[in-house]
């Protein structure tokens, strides 16, 4: 089974019902992939919502679906936020995107979707990010 990173962008063009992604969704619900979310993904989202971005009914619905489908990584362990810092650091990466980053790779990802760019400076062997379109509400 692959196991996915999905970024706060993947989300977005699925409520924008990018095809790829909706696809990608379908195979989270059916079990034939696995998403690995970070928790600060959920904040992003619902700062969207509040921001006017995002419908809040979808953002509503979205957040539970996620903590449903995909597994969250919640920031309560020192290795990932070390790892958070080194990456911001060495990839000149807002902190919030390598936190995020080091949440996904920590629980072993082979893929990344994302809308931010930024990410595709991280590279690792068996690590594939995946860019998609960038029409990101609210930034």
């Amino acid at each position: 089974m692959t196991i996915v990173g999905l970024d706060t962008g993947f989300f977005i063009q699925l409520l924008g019902g990018l095809p790829e992604c909706q696809e990608l969704w379908r195979d989270l619900i059916e079990d034939r992939a696995r998403g690995i979310v970070a928790c600060l993904t959920l904040s992003e989202l619902r700062r969207l919502a509040l921001r006017g971005a995002l419908e809040a009914g979808d953002v509503d619905l979205l957040l539970q679906a996620i903590q449903a489908i995909c597994e969250i990584v919640w920031l309560d362990h020192g290795e990932v936020l070390d790892m958070g810092a080194r990456l911001s650091h060495g990839l000149a990466l807002p902190l919030v995107d390598a936190l995020i980053l080091a949440s996904l790779i920590s629980r072993s990802v082979r893929e990344i979707w994302t809308t931010d760019e930024d990410l595709t400076r991280y590279h690792r062997r068996g690590i594939r990010i995946r860019l998609l379109s960038s029409s990101r509400p609210g930034h």
